[in-house]
């Protein structure tokens, strides 16, 4: 069991880089499991789990992702998970600034892995600007290939969870059209985001239709 004097100094180690990515990524999931399993505090781990704002290793930030999505499922408040935005935009900062939205000639194969992954997380904390970058390449797609595949999900699901009815009927018309069985369990993710009750019954309501 990791004391708080530990934690410290792992998470000093962890941000000044002396920390292996496999040994980081052992740790994250050893405080994680230890704290689902009452042997520390929650709040230990995600102070620890500061100490990887400028992590950059994917593999890394899928644990991450992970523990954050796990934290946020199990709390039975909706205050409470707004109360974690700030803390997983903080997170993401970092990456996000050097990742952006595009891809480059310099990204290496795990950059194109994390991009996707980090906008998701910046756009699932409500961060203002990939916010308004997810609104505005949905508003300009006329069909799916208007958007890069890998980027696809985090621009339907964003604008699913915010949208309307115009939203929902434009994701639906993209899933009749498309002949890609992956595009259309990408979309369906999409169509079962929406908060309004009346949109949430249409999509269960098309399970049933063929």
């Amino acid at each position: 069991i990791y004391n708080a004097s530990h934690l410290q100094k792992l998470g000093e180690a962890v941000h000044a880089g002396r920390i292996s990515p496999l040994d980081r990524l052992g740790l994250l999931s050893d405080i994680f499991e230890a704290a689902k399993a009452g042997y520390c505090s929650t709040v230990d781990a995600l102070q620890l789990l500061e100490s990887y704002n400028q992590e950059d290793n994917a593999v890394v930030w899928d644990i991450i992702a992970a523990n954050l999505s796990s934290i946020r499922g199990v709390m039975d408040d909706e205050d409470l998970r707004e109360s974690m935005k700030p803390y997983i935009r903080k997170l993401a900062k970092t990456q996000l600034a050097r990742l952006g939205w595009d891809a480059r000639e310099s990204d290496t194969h795990f950059d194109t892995l994390l991009r996707p992954l980090v906008l998701a997380l910046a756009a699932s904390a409500d961060t203002p600007e990939v916010i308004a970058e997810a609104k505005t390449r949905f508003d300009a797609m006329q069909k799916p290939e208007d958007i890069a595949p890998d980027l696809r999900s985090v621009v339907y699901c964003t604008n699913a969870r915010l949208g309307d009815q115009h939203t929902f009927d434009k994701l639906l018309a993209m899933h009749s059209q498309t002949t890609s069985s992956e595009e259309r369990v990408t979309i369906a993710t999409a169509l079962t985001s929406f908060k309004q009750p009346d949109l949430i019954a249409r999509a269960l309501n098309l399970i049933a239709t063929d």
